[in-house]
């Protein structure tokens, strides 16, 4: 079973889709329809300086008609970045995820980002171990009852 944020990334996997702080809005919002994602950390080399995700893009909309989609990402992104350890648990992460009403947490490894969770890899890895404890109790009620 998952503990920390790193065994939860072994089993989903760490890639992660980036960009860079001079980028447009239009290059961060196409990478995350081309891939598929509703979450994008935004870098400056190797440092992660902000997050941009598909929720801050539908306010950015409502707050601004005549916004440009070639504003660079770095005008609009969100800052401070809130992340997570690796070595952090599962728990934790949902702890923060819930009080900051985040749906993505980006996770680094000392300084160096190595990973994304999202609810609902939580949520998904929450379920798994619950049905896990059913199943043992389960077992542990039949063995018993024969």
């Amino acid at each position: 079973m998952c503990e920390t944020i790193e065994d939860l990334l072994k089993l989903k996997g760490s890639e992660v889709y980036t960009v860079q702080a001079d980028a447009t809005l239009e290059d961060t919002i196409r990478l995350m329809a081309e891939k598929r994602i509703g979450f994008v950390p935004i870098m400056e080399g190797e440092k992660i300086a902000g997050l941009y995700s598909e929720r801050d893009f539908t306010r950015l909309m409502t707050i601004y008609e005549d916004i440009s989609l070639n504003t660079p990402i770095r005008e609009v992104m969100v800052s401070p970045v809130y992340f997570i350890k690796s070595e952090q648990t599962i728990d934790e992460g949902m702890a923060v995820m819930n009080a900051m009403h985040f749906r993505h947490l980006p996770v680094l490894e000392g300084k160096k980002l190595i990973g994304v969770i999202s609810i609902g890899d939580i949520i998904k890895q929450a379920m798994l171990e619950k049905n896990y404890t059913i199943e043992q109790l389960e077992n542990i009620l039949w063995a018993n009852l024969v």
